[in-house]
């Protein structure tokens, strides 16, 4: 498989290039600097890094090929809402080069409200997080892949911790699982990894979270 990732070097993406490198796949990386790349990612031929943006174009075009079969991103939100920002060229990009799949590391916040009906967890009382700009970011980029025709995931994490792994992952569709208190960047890129392909995942948001002992 070919995959293209965007995010790559970060505390979840770089895990998630780690494994799919480790599998045998052809892995595209878009990176901001390629010198920080090279020292966080695995020397391999299987691994392609490309120098650029994810908010130009041009640098998408390159990083997304008529060979690209999905295109994974763990890009964080941050001051100046690249996700909003970047989404629509990444998916033009896909529908324009590709039949490629989507998949992504959403939040937490943009799953629906269990106890308050309309609602998104953000909107609710659920969220302990005063900022709602994170959530906002990725909100814009589920709205955008439900008009799409491409087929999407998004995985949605609770709170993400580093170190050892507190349990197994447990998921939900559309929910964050009860009970679950954090997870870490590494059991996030194991399990997306392993459901990239799942195609009765397409289209929805999958709540996860680490099930920790009572």
């Amino acid at each position: 498989m070919n995959i293209t990732v965007f995010g790559g070097t970060g505390r979840t993406g770089r895990n998630f290039v780690t494994q799919a490198i480790a599998a045998g796949y052809q892995t595209t990386v878009l990176v901001r600097d390629l010198a920080r790349a090279k020292s966080l990612l695995p020397d391999s031929k299987k691994l392609i890094l490309i120098e650029g943006d994810v908010l130009d174009p041009d640098s998408i075009k390159k990083a997304i090929t008529p060979e690209t079969e999905l295109v994974f991103s763990a890009l964080s939100t941050d001051k100046q809402n690249v996700l909003s920002r970047s989404i629509g060229h990444i998916l033009s990009r896909i529908e324009e080069a590709t039949t490629a799949d989507f998949a992504a590391i959403s939040t937490a916040g943009i799953l629906n409200a269990r106890h308050e009906a309309g609602k998104y967890r953000f909107q609710s009382s659920e969220s302990k997080r005063k900022s709602t700009e994170a959530a906002k970011d990725h909100l814009t980029v589920y709205e955008r892949l439900k008009e799409s025709s491409i087929g999407w995931i998004l995985f949605c994490p609770t709170y993400i911790l580093d170190g050892p792994a507190k349990g197994p992952v447990v998921w939900e569709f559309d929910l964050l699982p009860e009970g679950v208190r954090q997870i870490t960047p590494e059991s996030i890129a194991a399990f997306a990894f392993e459901n990239i392909c799942n195609t009765s995942f397409h289209s929805r948001r999958i709540g996860i979270g680490e099930k920790t002992e009572q």
